[in-house]
């Protein structure tokens, strides 16, 4: 039996679970502004958007942006088809695809094409397990693409009811002074909707021989969405001969390299993330599991090396904090590691467990008053309880397992896992 090592690496597959709830399909009369932007353009953008204070919320049409964000996962969560298809506009969507040259032929009718795409997009959005659902979001920057600000590429940050942290890009466009979208792009993985729906079309209009692998794929994903990630590390495995297209492959072994990460089979993950990132070197989440990794090794300098990467692409946020307060606590560092864990903490409060985490390690028994302050604005202690004591009692640290119970006892003295993790720390004890 393999034994959970780290869950935050494979909670990244939250955001592979989010892309394909659009792009697991092989298949108004605004105009949608393309721009050809660079690497270096965009990720100067990408940084700047994640870093410090936001830039724009969209000022005047704040509102109406903010409302999008707001009904979106609603329509999800209540199965509201019809609500789903009117926020993302597919015929504008269909539009993009043709003007960026992804679709594999002419499309014969285009209006049988859009109505064959709503009804099987929106049941697949509304899927508990793969549907597009999230919990709150912070808009970070609005840029808008037009002077008559009629369509605008917005970045946030999303988070679902588990906490887990997407940072994401939408291009919106504004028709009938309501907020649609029409396409997204997950920028942990460098991906759009858009790009992803192409390779399906030309895998479906080729016959690939991979396509009738793609379920296993979802299947594995799935399985890690519902926390069976030894099935799922199975079901990856398998899959190493699948033929998949270069894009593809790369998320398999980002998944892979994020499952045999949470297991403890570090130095396997790194070598499996190496070949992810030969096909896709714009996936910066795979310097986050390289940081945990090194971290998990011991070889603390290049952690840190791989979280200042993963930072130069996508800001410094408590992932990045998290690892590279690990890295300076690993190097003796303590003072620059308590920093680190303090300044993701502030980055996002109720999201920043393993930073929490990392100052019940780090802090000496009389400086631990803080502790309760920070552990109380953890969203769902429940879970964190399992979260963090799952993880501890793997690592066999029981110093820190114990400061755990003691600070979590304070705010849930009735919690019914509390004797499980006492026992446990008799265990180990």
């Amino acid at each position: 039996m393999l034994v959970s090592m780290k869950p935050k690496t494979s909670n990244n597959l939250f955001l592979v679970l989010f892309l394909w709830a659009f792009a697991g399909f092989a298949c108004s009369n605004d105009e949608q502004t393309i721009e050809d932007e660079t690497k270096e353009q965009k990720q100067k953008e990408v940084v700047e958007s994640f870093s410090g204070d936001s830039i724009s919320d969209g000022g005047e049409h704040a509102a109406g942006i903010r409302r999008f964000f707001d009904d979106f996962p609603k329509a999800t969560s209540n199965n509201d088809y019809a609500k789903v298809n009117e926020l993302f506009d597919m015929r504008m969507a269909f539009k993009l695809l043709e003007k960026r040259d992804l679709l594999p032929e002419k499309v014969p009718d285009e209006d049988q094409f859009i109505s064959i795409m709503k009804a099987a997009m929106a049941p697949r959005m509304c899927d508990p397990v793969q549907g597009v659902h999230y919990q709150r979001y912070e808009i970070r920057n609005v840029r808008f693409l037009r002077e008559d600000k009629k369509e605008a590429l917005v970045y946030l940050r999303m988070w679902d009811a588990d906490q887990i942290q997407l940072k994401m890009r939408w291009w919106l466009h504004n028709h009938d002074n309501r907020w649609k979208a029409y396409d997204y792009e997950a920028l942990e993985m460098s991906m759009r909707f858009s790009t992803m729906f192409g390779v399906g079309a030309k895998m479906a209009k080729e016959k690939h021989p991979a396509i009738h692998q793609f379920p296993k794929l979802m299947e594995g994903i799935q399985l890690v969405a519902q926390g069976d990630t030894e099935s799922a590390l199975a079901v990856f495995e398998n899959l190493e001969n699948a033929g998949f297209p270069p894009v593809l492959e790369s998320l398999r072994l980002f998944t892979l390299s994020a499952c045999l990460s949470d297991f403890g089979e570090f130095r396997r993950s790194v070598s499996i993330a190496d070949k992810a990132l030969a096909l896709n070197p714009d996936m910066p989440t795979l310097h986050h599991i390289y940081a945990v990794n090194y971290n998990g090794l011991g070889e603390y300098e290049q952690a840190l090396e791989h979280a200042n990467k993963y930072a130069s692409q996508l800001g410094k946020d408590g992932d990045y904090y998290g690892e590279a307060g690990d890295a300076f606590a690993g190097l003796g560092k303590k003072a620059q590691a308590l920093r680190a864990y303090r300044n993701g903490i502030a980055d996002d409060p109720s999201s920043a467990s393993f930073c929490v985490l990392g100052l019940m390690k780090t802090l000496p028994a009389e400086e631990r008053k803080e502790l309760r302050f920070h552990y109380e604005r953890l969203a769902n202690l429940e879970d964190r309880l399992i979260e963090l004591g799952e993880y501890l009692f793997a690592q066999e640290d029981a110093d820190t397992l114990r400061v755990l119970l003691e600070v979590h006892r304070h705010f849930r003295p009735n919690d019914e896992n509390l004797e499980y993790y006492v026992d446990a720390l008799g265990e180990l004890e």
